[in-house]
């Protein structure tokens, strides 16, 4: 079974964003895997883990990257292959030509990928790979099980599950409760540091100039003005309807 897994390196929720001349400051900021990837990874490793194969975790970005992705390595990935040109870290138009370039380089059975990223949660990059791929596409799963040459899914519907057979190869998106994604040990840690990193460039890929091509723009990021403190209204019940009456209709005015 050889299985490829999407992953994306973004900022720490935790951390504080400075925009400085209309662009995210990049430099200084903890990097952490993006954890719907890491649902993905998960899956990708147990499944490993019961019919054999080779997981292979893919990511576009610059080589300050690799401390991170090594994490992948340390949780069960056994090859980690970085896409390290300036010129395919753009949209999610260029992001997933450079992924599906290196899919069809090489043949998998299972693609995985987290359902969006915690950053720019534009939950594109796992539909546009399996478009450009040709093969079929399941979205944010909850269970994932084989069966023969097809995956048997099932997927949150807006209430209600609904359960698909679908035949290999194929892509599938992952999101939180499809498992719960292993801790890396100290020991596993130690053993990624030694495995090497495939590194990759658009001349590998076969690109042309038309591949690179971005086809959208970001023009500004700005952080969104603090919300005002909320009102609490005093006095009694009938005080304080009256007063949430008369807020209401200076605001509707």
């Amino acid at each position: 079974m050889n299985i490829l897994v999407m992953m994306k390196v973004t900022f720490s929720t935790e951390e504080e964003i400075t925009i400085e001349q209309g662009e995210i400051v990049q430099e200084g900021i903890s990097l952490i895997l993006n954890p719907y990837d890491e649902y993905a990874l998960e899956q990708a490793v147990q499944v490993k883990e019961v019919y054999g194969g080779e997981v292979t975790v893919l990511s576009v970005g610059p080589k300050r990257y690799e401390d991170t992705l090594r994490t992948a390595l340390a949780m069960g990935a056994d090859r980690m292959v970085l896409i390290d040109d300036p010129a395919l870290m753009g949209d999610e138009w260029i992001v997933s030509q450079a992924i599906s370039a290196f899919a069809k380089k090489e043949r998998f059975d299972l693609i995985f990928g987290g359902q969006m990223s915690i950053d720019y949660a534009s939950a594109q990059m796992g539909p546009r790979v399996a478009v450009e791929l040709g093969i079929p596409i399941v979205t944010t799963i909850l269970e994932f099980t084989m069966d023969g040459q097809c995956a048997v899914v099932h997927r949150d519907m807006d209430g209600y599950m609904e359960k698909l057979r679908v035949p290999l190869p194929a892509l599938f998106t992952t999101q939180q409760g499809l498992n719960e994604p292993r801790y890396p040990t100290l020991q596993n840690r130690m053993r990624a540091r030694k495995k090497p990193i495939v590194y990759y460039i658009g001349e590998d890929l076969d690109f042309s100039h038309e591949d690179r091509q971005v086809k959208t723009v970001s023009q500004e990021f700005f952080v969104a003005p603090r919300r005002s403190e909320g009102k609490i209204l005093h006095g009694s019940l009938a005080d304080q309807v009256k007063e949430l009456c008369d807020f209401l209709r200076f605001a509707i005015q």
